[in-house]
């Protein structure tokens, strides 16, 4: 708080003024320097207004360089009655009213506090005491009718609301609408004969030219605030987003719309409104050569053994794929399947599709679909999906952060099978460190708040704090502020580290018809074996173990 003692010619010594509480007469003190001697008068409260402070009078002797006792203060104090102190025998002038202003830190609100003149001395009038606040630099929202009220009324050691400013308004921030949608999730679906639609995905947003794309919402600006010095405050800012966009996309004149500029499919890159035609081709083979492509790869037919696919889109194949290497920064998606030869490779940011992947080595940052899946390396970022007719796994290792569905696993021969689901034990590790961290500091809440609302509840019954009780209140608020911002800091990071591991916090294995003896199941690093043939289940970790359960 910025405090400023004032008379009509000097400056502040920082007397510390109090919120007027009620509208009941507080106690004061006068000053009386007739008769040639100096004393200090002590006038009480009056129905329940508010004390008299000791530090008021002893920072207003010091301020008039005037020798006093604190003792025989406190003790005139502690009388509640009308009482007179003598000071000393000197005879001094008589001294004019005066008055106290304080400024809010945030410098939108301002009081002041007004001092009795000594017995012989003179009130303040209007004018006295504009020029004061104009000494103060006081300029913005002074309140007149409190001035009235003063003038009329001349309470003393009483908060007079003496200016109040205008604090910004928050504008709103700009948003962007796509009008096409940013998931990249979709799944195929199943078929009512029990086979998969591979075909019909939904994971590409078509577009034709003139499609309007996305629109910019303007932000809105706010309105300036104004301090009671009359300084202007801008209001808060906003975030002004602009739109971004890549090849075959139009931008408006206005800036405020993006169409396609050819018929193609968008997609979301990086904030970036894109629109990606499609490179179409039978097969792979002599005829092509290898494949290196800024979109979206389409072969009709068949990629041959050797070959090699690079897409920085989606990937879809007619036929199958032999023994070659195929990568996309999206989907790939094989309608018939692949026979890798041990040396095949399917590699995806996005989420791989086959009809069936047999000694292949497959790594997909989102989901692995396919109706059967034969002695391959399968890597999943989400989850592997076996179903149709079929739906088996046999053979080479298949993993997957959060779930491995199939209808049979392993083989009646035995074939060495390994399914492996689960989450980063980092994650979980952090996640339960930040659980007890924010236990802790709810429980040190729960001892501080009785504390702090207790010394408030005082304070309004008008009960007087020492300044050890008041630091120590202070510090506790202090503590309490600090705590509520930690608490909030770690809820959202819980937030952001279970929005990764959520899904596979129940990660498991689930075999709608036969699983094998001889299939291995590892769940959050927990390896089962199993020795006998299990049906219609699924594989969890309970209680530090995988075991199954009925579906």
């Amino acid at each position: 708080m910025e405090t400023l003692f004032l008379a009509k010619d000097r400056k502040g010594i920082g007397l510390r003024a109090v919120r007027r509480l009620n509208m009941k007469k507080n106690g004061y003190f006068q000053l009386i320097t007739s008769g040639g001697t100096t004393a200090i008068r002590l006038i009480p409260e009056k129905d329940g207004g508010e004390a008299l402070r000791i530090n008021e009078v002893a920072n207003y002797l010091k301020y008039l360089k005037i020798p006093f006792q604190p003792r025989l203060l406190d003790e005139g104090l502690k009388k509640h009655e009308d009482t007179v102190i003598p000071l000393d025998a000197q005879s001094r002038a008589p001294e004019q009213e005066m008055c106290l202003i304080t400024v809010s830190d945030d410098r939108m609100h301002a009081v002041i506090r007004f001092y009795a003149p000594s017995d012989n001395g003179t009130v303040m009038d209007r004018s006295e005491i504009m020029d004061e606040i104009a000494c103060n630099k006081i300029q913005y929202g002074v309140i007149q009718e409190n001035l009235d009220a003063f003038l009329k009324e001349r309470e003393y050691c009483r908060d007079y609301e003496l200016a109040a400013g205008i604090m910004p308004k928050s504008g709103k921030d700009s948003q962007i609408e796509y009008l096409f949608s940013t998931d990249t999730q979709a799944k195929p679906k199943l078929k009512e004969d029990g086979s998969v639609d591979f075909f019909n995905l939904s994971t590409i947003c078509h577009c034709k030219k003139g499609d309007v794309l996305a629109r910019l919402h303007p932000e809105l600006h706010g309105e300036p605030g104004t301090t009671v010095y009359g300084e202007n405050l801008a209001p808060p800012a906003f975030e002004k987003k602009v739109l971004k966009f890549g090849k075959n996309v139009l931008l408006s004149d206005d800036k405020t719309v993006l169409t396609a500029a050819k018929d193609g499919h968008v997609t979301l890159e990086d904030g970036h409104v894109c629109v990606s035609d499609i490179f179409a081709v039978d097969n792979v083979d002599t005829s092509t050569g290898n494949i290196q492509y800024e979109g979206d790869v389409h072969i009709k037919g068949n990629i041959c053994e050797n070959y090699k696919v690079r897409s920085s889109g989606n990937v879809f194949v007619g036929g199958v794929v032999e023994g070659a290497y195929v990568e996309a920064d999206g989907d790939i998606i094989i309608s018939r399947g692949m026979n890798g030869m041990d040396k095949g490779v399917l590699k995806a940011k996005g989420n791989i599709v086959a009809k069936f992947l047999e000694n292949t080595t497959v790594t997909a940052s989102g989901y692995v679909e396919a109706e059967c899946i034969m002695h391959s390396r399968i890597t999943a970022g989400d989850e592997v999906i076996v179903t149709g007719k079929r739906a088996f796994i046999t053979g080479g290792s298949v993993a997957a952060a959060n779930r491995i569905t199939a209808k049979v696993l392993g083989s009646q021969m035995a074939a060495a099978t390994t399914l492996e689901v689960g989450v980063n034990p980092e994650l979980r590790q952090r996640y339960t460190q930040l659980q007890k961290e924010t236990a802790d500091l709810q429980a040190g809440l729960k001892q501080i708040e009785p504390v702090i609302q207790s010394s408030m509840m005082k304070l309004k019954q008008g009960v007087k704090l020492t300044p050890e009780q008041v630091k120590y209140v202070q510090t506790l608020s202090a503590t309490s502020a600090a705590h509520r911002k930690k608490i909030e800091e770690n809820i959202k990071e819980m937030d952001e580290l279970g929005e990764q591991f959520d899904a596979t916090s129940e990660a498991c294995v689930v075999v709608s018809g036969v699983a094998y003896p001889g299939t291995r199941i590892i769940i959050s690093d927990i390896p089962l074996t199993l020795n006998k043939e299990y049906r219609y289940c699924k594989f969890k970790r309970i209680k530090g173990e995988v075991k199954s359960e009925p579906v």
